[in-house]
């Protein structure tokens, strides 16, 4: 059985939430690891930077569909604190971390 691929890291809630107000998250569709401290999130016309520690199975991603949206709305409301982030081709996760 083959492991699902996905991207790990550990962000601050509010650099990500930051990053994500910058972009349409309807249109996402690309995720970028570059380097062990940032992972690149890209629409066709804008890509942003989160920088973060990255623990990554794979390199790129291309989760077309997720619930970016969703994602940038629970940021926006929670206070400053680390999350830990699973992106994968068909979800996305998020653990915060107290």
């Amino acid at each position: 059985m083959n492991k699902m691929k996905d991207i790990r890291i550990i962000v601050s809630s509010k650099h990500l939430a930051n990053q994500l107000n910058e972009l349409n998250t309807d249109e996402i569709y690309r995720v970028d690891v570059d380097g062990d401290n940032c992972i690149a999130i890209s629409t066709a016309t804008q890509s942003v930077d989160i920088h973060c520690v990255v623990d990554s199975i794979d390199k790129r991603l291309y989760p077309e569909g997720r619930r970016w949206d969703w994602l940038r709305k629970l940021v926006n409301q929670v206070d400053e604190q680390p999350i830990i982030l699973e992106i994968s081709e068909v979800s996305l996760k998020v653990s915060f971390v107290y």
